[in-house]
């Protein structure tokens, strides 16, 4: 019933977004493997692979199928979008392309964790132990190596916060 009610999201929120539609029906089902007891799990790699050679060959769009996202993500183009498998992402966020949300070193660092209703522009780059908060707005091309708080802006490389009008 859970998987059903993403996928309602995602489809309501990305209508007219058929690229969007594409990457995460697949996308909500490999993850819904993660949620199965470890022992079934091997039975659903043919599908696993099937979902890394659709959106990561044909449509070079590389959401990993153990990232955790909340309802309502939109993917606007996604050519060239990379968000790590241990990222974490909250409901309501838009990803553009180019946008990498990933560790900052490979020493077992880990990803981003986005919060809810937060706007990534394109070409951004998030990465390491930082939080976003919710309502963000990260600029396009940014370059975020520093926490953002709730409501914040984010622009320029390497990231500075800017003062949102209220």
């Amino acid at each position: 019933m859970l998987l059903i009610r993403e996928i309602a999201s995602d489809i309501s929120v990305n209508r007219r977004n058929w690229r969007g539609i594409l990457v995460l029906v697949p996308y909500r089902v490999a993850h819904s493997v993660t949620r199965l007891p470890r022992a079934v799990q091997w039975v659903f790699w043919p599908y696993i692979a099937f979902y890394k050679i659709l959106t990561e060959v044909l449509l070079c769009t590389e959401l990993h199928w153990k990232v955790t996202a909340g309802y309502g993500l939109r993917i606007y183009h996604g050519y060239g979008l990379v968000v790590h498998s241990s990222a974490k992402l909250g409901s309501n966020v838009i990803l553009r392309h180019n946008v990498t949300i990933g560790e900052k070193n490979t020493d077992g660092d880990v990803a981003p964790a986005i919060g809810d209703d937060v706007d990534i522009g394109a070409g951004a780059i998030l990465l390491g132990p930082i939080k976003v908060g919710n309502g963000a707005v990260v600029g396009a091309g940014s370059v975020v190596l520093i926490d953002v708080p709730d409501g914040g802006v984010a622009v320029g490389n390497p990231a500075r916060l800017l003062k949102r009008e209220t």
